[in-house]
């Protein structure tokens, strides 16, 4: 007959962590002045992870009168996140239902910089499997995410086929307005975009007085639409000329009614070059729609 105790071992270890008794490592994370200390045991952190075990024989190495170590990991990491990591090492387990997606992504991050492939994969297949609703909710993070980590693949997957077969999911993201300006070229170029083009008009505009830099006035309440551009600056319309230019070109005005032109695209013709709105309002007063 067999008994389990895996539990209470599990919960013995992280305690261990928990109250730093016997610990022999400290590990200091940040890149600032006051980085945050966390107190750990060489032996775990030799065992569980192919990084730690690297890092502390280099210092006992070279430190063979201290039997301390101490680890500088110089990256401003998530320190909660961190911690977390940590504890999943001492007690080989973790409850993510009340973890946002930011927090998880912390995880992943700090999980490919000390080598847990175990954890990347698991964290990556919960992800796409049991919060896919806020994956796309926040594409443009976790896109920004993959793209800095290699080992991410299960992730760059999802981004990859929402980019290609889903994009106008990715205009309906709260974090739209963060995405990167190629990304978006690329989505409004995919034919599988079923988006009218007055609507392309409206996300473009939204992401580009976003991304500008010149602050733009207070309006009241009552006229809050992003359309209002009667106290706009030379300097706000400068900017959103400057950051829309390679973007205006993948709209087609031809498609997009008068009243919407005169309500949705009039109010911005500073941002065009004076012969090309020439030519659009030509067109739109000619046009049939």
């Amino acid at each position: 007959m067999s008994y389990d105790f895996h539990s209470e071992l599990s919960n013995e270890y992280l305690s261990i962590f928990e109250n730093s008794k016997y610990s022999d490592v400290t590990i200091k994370v940040g890149k600032g002045n006051n980085p945050k200390e966390f107190k750990a045991h060489s032996f775990v952190l030799k065992v569980r992870s192919k990084f730690f075990e690297k890092e502390i024989k280099k210092k006992e190495n070279s430190n063979s009168s201290n039997n301390n170590v101490t680890l500088f990991i110089r990256e401003d990491f998530n320190f909660e996140a961190f911690e977390y990591v940590l504890k999943y090492l001492y007690s080989g387990s973790f409850n993510l239902v009340s973890k946002d997606i930011n927090f998880i992504l912390d995880m992943l991050v700090i999980s490919e910089f000390i080598n847990l492939i175990i954890l990347i994969n698991v964290l990556q297949k919960y992800l796409v499997e049991k919060r896919k609703k806020e994956l796309d909710n926040y594409f443009s993070i976790v896109h920004k995410t993959c793209s800095k980590c290699q080992s991410f693949e299960e992730l760059r997957t999802y981004c990859d086929k929402t980019a290609q077969l889903y994009p106008t999911t990715i205009f309906k993201a709260d974090d739209f307005t963060t995405l990167d300006k190629d990304l978006l070229i690329f989505i409004l170029e995919n034919k599988k975009n079923k988006l009218y083009d007055i609507q392309k008009w409206d996300y473009i505009i939204k992401w580009g007085i976003a991304q500008n830099s010149s602050p733009l006035p207070e309006i009241s309440s009552s006229s809050s639409s992003i359309h209002n551009t009667s106290l706009w600056s030379k300097a706000n319309f400068r900017d959103l000329s400057v950051t829309l230019k390679p973007i205006i070109g993948l709209i087609d005005f031809k498609k997009i009614s008068s009243k919407d032109f005169c309500n949705k695209v009039k109010p911005f013709k500073k941002i065009f070059e004076k012969t090309y709105y020439d030519e659009l309002l030509v067109s739109q007063l000619g046009g049939d729609n």
